[in-house]
Formats: structure tokens, sequence, C-alpha cells
């Protein structure tokens, strides 16, 4: 419709047997945001952006921010960056779940050799973490 009173058209149709003709004058044309999108037009060229979360952008994010969480840890515990190590997990079961279907990109961004699921040992450097809303004990030691 609006296209077609771009190119200064008028837009006609019928109801019930009358012919109806509609021209740009005749309506109100005003942008509006749908929920889960975000627009922006800039130079008669608009951009649509499909902002809603699936669950496997949310997962996504869980495992980054997993990552980015046992690269501090590695940072902290004074590892050196090529030291392999040995991840330990005590997370939510959502976190959990998560995590274990990842795992191949956890342990290749985190150069994880081993990945437990439970407390870690005394010698492992252990940090209590919030992510994402989900309570993690995240330990990690040298392999």
């Amino acid at each position: 419709v609006v296209d077609t009173f771009d190119r200064g058209d008028a837009l006609e149709f019928e109801i019930d047997g009358t012919k109806v003709t509609l021209t740009r004058d005749d309506t109100l044309i005003s942008p509006a945001q749908k929920p889960g999108f975000t627009a922006q037009t800039e130079g008669g060229m608009t951009v649509v952006l499909d902002t809603n979360l699936t669950e496997a952008l949310i997962a996504k994010g869980f495992v980054r921010e997993t990552i980015s969480k046992l690269q501090t840890m590695r940072k902290e515990a004074g590892f050196d960056v090529t030291d392999r190590i040995v991840v330990y997990n005590a997370a939510t079961e959502k976190l959990t779940a998560i995590l274990d279907a990842n795992l191949q990109e956890i342990k290749a961004a985190t150069l994880c050799v081993e990945y437990k699921n439970g407390n870690a040992p005394e010698n492992a450097y252990v940090k209590q973490w919030d992510i994402n809303g989900e309570t993690a004990v995240m330990g990690v030691a040298k392999a």
C-alpha cells in the first residue's frame, strides 16, 4: 500500500460492489515498531533486525559467557596461555545441560582436555559465578 502511494498511484478496490479509491491524503501512515523487531531508516533505506531470542541463541549466550568465565579463571590462576586444563562444573541443571551439549566448543576455546561435572578437587582454582542468572561453581586445574 505504501509503495503504491509512494509511486503517486491510488489504491483501488471494491467493497460490496462499491468501487473505493484511496490516495495518500485519505490515509494515515506512520511507522510502528513490532515487538521483537527493531528498524532504522536512513537515506530512503530501512533495515529491520529480528531481536527475538530463540532457544539456540540463548544457549549460545550461556556457552560464550561460560567460556569467558573460564578464560578469566585461567588468567587468575596464573596459567600460561598454552596450558591444557581440566574443567570442573557444579552448576544448575539447566546450565549443565547446555554446557554438556556444547562441550566441543568449550573445550576448543579454553584448551580443555577433560571436562567433569561435579565438585573440583582441592588443587583446582575454584570460583562461583552467576552466568545469565544460573549459578555455577567452576574449577580449573592444569592437565
